[in-house]
């Protein structure tokens, strides 16, 4: 990787191969390298806004009714929960 060789003074991904990245991958611990998920750099867009409130909304009511949440993300794992079943 050519921030390891220092060719580089850092670098942002939101896409990796392969994805998700295992845990013990060494992106991971790459110094100078920010990884976002693929949602980065789109929430100004108005699409993105309605649908970012449409979950919103959704959980709220779901919260407020004792049910599940959706789109909830593992913070150990930095991934949306059950992803991969």
């Amino acid at each position: 990787m050519l921030l390891s060789l220092k060719k580089l003074a850092g670098a942002g991904i939101d896409v990796t191969d392969p994805e998700p990245l295992p845990k013990g991958h060494r992106a991971w611990h790459t110094e100078r390298l920010l990884i976002t998920p693929h949602a980065s750099g789109g929430y100004t867009l108005p699409e993105t806004w309605r649908r970012f409130m449409k979950i919103l909304e959704k959980n709220l009511d779901a919260y407020a009714n004792g049910k599940e949440l959706t789109n909830i993300v593992d913070m150990k794992t930095g991934y949306k929960r059950n992803a991969h079943k």
